[in-house]
C-alpha cells in the first residue's frame, strides 16, 4: 500500500489517502471554522512573528528528534535574509530560548517521544494532519499517551485548540489519552496548555470537514 501524500496548490494544503482520494487538510478546516482575522496587526509585526514561530517550531521538532532517535545535536536555524529588524543576534537568542524551553518541558514531564511529524488521516471524517510531536509522558501521577502541538504566538486562538482537538481524531492518534499545546512564550519557561475534547468542537470539525470535502468532490474546490 502506497504511503500518504501531502501536498500543497493554490487552494492550499491536502492529503491523498492510499486509495488515490485527496482530502483537505485539518489547518484548512480550522480555518474555515474560525475565519480568524489578522488585518489588524500591521505587515512587519506579522511577518516576524510568523518567522520566529516557524522557525522555533523547527527547532522544537529537531529536539524531538534528535530524542527519539538518539542524534547528535540540533541545528538552529539561520537567521532568514530580509527578516524584520535584521538583528541576527535576537534571533539567535530567540532560537536558543525554544531549544531550553522544550528541553525543560521534557525533563519536567519524563518526555518519551514515539513520533515526530507523522503524517495521518481521519477516514471517518475525511481529513488529514501532521501532527507535531506523539510521546509516552508523565501527567496528574501517571503515564499517558499525549499528542502535542508546539506554537510560538503571543496568545493561544480558537484555531490552535480546534487542530488539538483534531489531531486526536486522526487514525494513528486516537488512543492519546490528552492533548496539549507546547505554548512557547517569549520570555520565561514555556507552558503545557491542555484541550479539553469538546463536542461542539467536534462537530464543528466534522460538519467542516465534510463540506470541503463535499466541495472537492464537485469540483468547486479544486486541489
Amino acid at each position: 500500500m502506497s504511503a500518504i501524500e501531502c501536498f500543497y496548490s493554490a487552494q492550499g494544503k491536502f492529503y491523498r489517502s492510499p486509495k488515490g482520494t485527496v482530502h483537505p487538510s485539518l489547518g484548512m478546516v480550522c480555518s474555515e471554522i474560525t475565519k480568524e482575522d489578522f488585518s489588524f496587526v500591521g505587515i512587519e509585526s506579522l511577518e516576524r512573528a510568523i518567522l520566529l514561530g516557524e522557525a522555533a517550531h523547527d527547532v522544537c521538532c529537531q529536539y524531538s528528534l534528535m530524542v527519539l532517535k538518539h542524534l547528535d545535536g540540533v541545528r538552529l536555524p539561520p537567521m532568514p535574509a530580509g527578516f524584520p529588524g535584521g538583528n541576527a543576534l535576537a534571533w539567535d537568542e530567540a532560537m536558543r530560548h525554544a531549544l531550553m524551553q522544550v528541553h525543560q518541558l521534557f525533563e519536567r514531564y519524563a518526555v518519551e517521544p514515539v513520533a515526530v511529524e507523522e503524517t495521518a488521516l481521519c477516514s471517518q471524517y475525511g481529513f488529514g494532519g501532521q501532527p507535531d510531536f506523539l510521546c509516552h509522558m508523565k501527567w496528574k501521577g501517571r503515564r499517558i499517551l499525549a499528542v502535542w502541538d508546539y506554537k510560538r504566538v503571543a496568545a493561544l486562538s480558537k484555531s490552535h485548540q480546534l487542530k488539538l482537538e483534531g489531531y486526536r481524531m486522526l487514525d494513528s492518534f486516537i488512543d492519546t489519552k490528552a492533548g496539549f499545546i507546547a505554548w512557547l512564550k517569549r520570555d520565561g519557561p514555556a507552558q503545557l496548555h491542555q484541550v479539553i475534547p469538546n463536542g461542539a468542537d467536534k462537530a464543528a470539525i466534522c460538519g467542516m470537514a465534510g463540506v470541503l470535502n463535499w466541495r472537492i468532490s464537485n469540483r468547486i474546490l479544486v486541489p
